[in-house]
């Protein structure tokens, strides 16, 4: 199997700062030879300062090249022509100027990309390990395994890595597809700016069926206290714990993907025919909305739905006492607490109220690892947040 070395790309604009924090964390990473290509690639119109740190940075593990484009491309081209490197290299690993990288990132990229290059199910690589939830505003936790990895049919810019053949086929589709619907897209992602690639990306991944491999230790985090392209105000959201200490041999297992049943749609919902096979359904019947912020119209697509949402008598019942959520079906607990997921049929789930503001208030209590109504952090909260207010005005 041939071995992939993929080239490291930093797209960069106008966050100098940021950027040198990130090259710093990337010098402090282990590498496993000194002929690895760093690029910088410089979007049109950058301060100065942003191409000063660029030229003054030394990379310690092979040969840094500084692209400076002459024409504003925007973000989401700017990411695009930063990904194409792969066919040069034959593979790449992508890390916007607002990330952090922890030591053993590229050894993680080098090695999940080698062990998924030639299966058609993937279409990428994360190094970032996911946290929250941007549908449904919260958190997400992945169900442990044995692997080091999981699936999700989500996109990633927070740290991603592509073959040649992975980018390829996505660049082949996007060119074939005269209409690009985004319909399918959960609500929030059909708001997305017109410049984010990861809205396409989320729309090839969708038509093609194909997944993005997830580490459940992050190999990046957002460094998101400064802010970003999209994000007005400092927001920590982003932020996930990052590995420091490490060695030059880590070990990954890579599972293949019918050997990982983990995997995850782009609700993040977990993977339904596994769900279904456990409610002794057949594996296509089942509509997992365990968040609840999937549209009417897609759950009456499925002959069961497993959702919070409340609705006629349901035909099974299960409280919200496990985490992941998904473990309270899978092997329910005993608890004396109400019931919170509902498993209905296709009749039933016509008519489901959306999700209220209790129902959403007791997931995020769920989620938390702290009372959320403990006096101590009211007392600090809502100070907080009427100064918070007062600054937006």
């Amino acid at each position: 199997m041939k071995r992939t070395n993929p080239a490291i790309v930093i797209p960069a604009y106008n966050r100098p700062e940021l950027l040198k924090l990130l090259l710093t964390s990337v010098n402090r990473a282990y590498y496993p030879d000194t002929e690895t290509q760093l690029i910088i690639s410089i979007e049109a119109g950058a301060p100065e300062t942003t191409r000063g740190i660029a030229e003054s940075f030394i990379f310690k593990n092979g040969q840094k090249t500084i692209i400076q484009r002459k024409e504003r491309l925007g973000v989401k081209e700017h990411i695009m022509a930063c990904a194409d490197f792969s066919e040069q290299y034959g593979s790449v690993v992508i890390l916007e100027d607002d990330l952090i990288v922890s030591p053993d990132y590229y050894l993680f990229a080098l090695k999940a990309l080698s062990a998924y290059q030639t299966n058609d199910n993937v279409a990428g690589i994360s190094l970032y390990a996911q946290r929250f939830n941007e549908t449904a505003q919260l958190p997400f936790e992945p169900m442990p395994s044995e692997y080091s990895v999981y699936f999700m049919q989500l996109g990633c810019s927070w740290g991603q890595a592509w073959t040649a053949r992975q980018w390829g086929r996505f660049k082949k589709w996007l060119d074939s597809t005269d209409d690009i619907r985004d319909e399918k897209l959960p609500s929030n992602m059909e708001k997305w700016s017109e410049e984010s690639w990861k809205k396409l990306f989320n729309i090839y991944l969708l038509e093609t069926q194909a997944y993005v491999v997830y580490p459940y230790r992050s190999f990046t985090t957002n460094n998101s206290e400064f802010g970003g392209h999209h994000m007005k105000y400092a927001d920590h959201r982003f932020q996930v714990p990052l590995g420091f200490f490490t060695n030059e041999s880590p070990v990954f297992e890579f599972p293949g993907f019918k050997d990982q049943p983990v995997r995850y749609d782009m609700y993040m919902e977990f993977n339904a025919a596994l769900l279904a096979l456990h409610l002794e359904l057949k594996y296509h019947e089942l509509c997992v909305d365990l968040y609840g912020t999937k549209p009417d119209e897609e759950l009456k697509s499925f002959n069961y739905v497993l959702s919070p949402r409340k609705g006629t008598e349901a035909l099974r019942e299960f409280s919200m006492n496990l985490k992941p959520m998904e473990r309270n079906i899978l092997s329910p607990a005993y608890t004396n607490q109400h019931s919170f997921f509902y498993l209905y049929s296709k009749d039933q789930a016509r008519n489901l109220k959306p999700l209220s503001h209790r129902q959403y208030a007791e997931m995020a209590s769920y989620f938390s690892y702290f009372k959320p109504e403990s006096r101590r952090f009211l007392k600090g909260y809502l100070p907080n947040l009427y100064r918070k207010i007062l600054n937006l005005k």
